[in-house]
């Protein structure tokens, strides 16, 4: 399903065991972290979030979980607004993962401006919050590649290369990395 969705899966797994909650609410937080269908996914997390047991941060990562559900069945608008609900929900101005989904949205949505924006606030967030390459998150190196393609597809050739050599400099066994390094004539 979701590239993010085990990471999710664990995350919520282990607030769930923190959290006293009804069971009913624990089974759907369960779902809309993991389940492959995205109908499902979109039907507990509304179930999870409606159910008022939600602390800010669980919403934050519901919110996100139904975004992409929202994606996987074509619906931009509903995913645009899932992740800006999770953002100004998470009380240090969203995840950067959060941030990073919102570009790739937008851009699909011919939101270029905005798409930018959230790709470079993104990368801010992983500054602020210490959610890093160093630290171990791929979702970093995601955002890097996702603003270089951004750039490559406005024509900003120079741009574009600076975002592939700062991700390749953090991981060069990332997933397609090498090729994208060689792309960009980068040594």
């Amino acid at each position: 399903m979701r590239k993010s969705g085990h990471f999710w899966a664990a995350a919520v797994t282990a607030m769930l065991a923190a959290a006293p909650a009804s069971a009913e609410w624990t089974a759907d937080a369960e779902t809309c972290a993991a389940h492959p269908d995205p109908t499902v996914v979109v039907d507990a997390c509304t179930r999870a979030l409606d159910s008022g047991a939600l602390d800010s941060l669980e919403r934050v990562h519901t919110l996100s979980n139904r975004s992409w559900a929202h994606l996987e069945r074509g619906d931009r608008l509903a995913a645009r607004v899932d992740l800006e609900l999770a953002i100004s929900a998470h009380p240090e101005g969203g995840l950067a993962a959060s941030w990073n989904r919102l570009g790739v949205v937008q851009e699909h949505l011919g939101e270029y401006d905005e798409a930018e924006k959230a790709y470079l606030m993104a990368l801010r967030q992983f500054d602020k919050l210490g959610e890093n390459i160093s630290a171990g998150d791929p979702t970093d190196v995601a955002a890097r590649v996702n603003l270089a393609k951004f750039y490559e597809d406005r024509g900003r050739i120079s741009d574009a290369a600076r975002w592939v050599g700062e991700a390749y400099r953090y991981a060069p066994d990332h997933r397609g990395m090498q090729d994208l390094y060689r792309k960009y004539g980068l040594r």
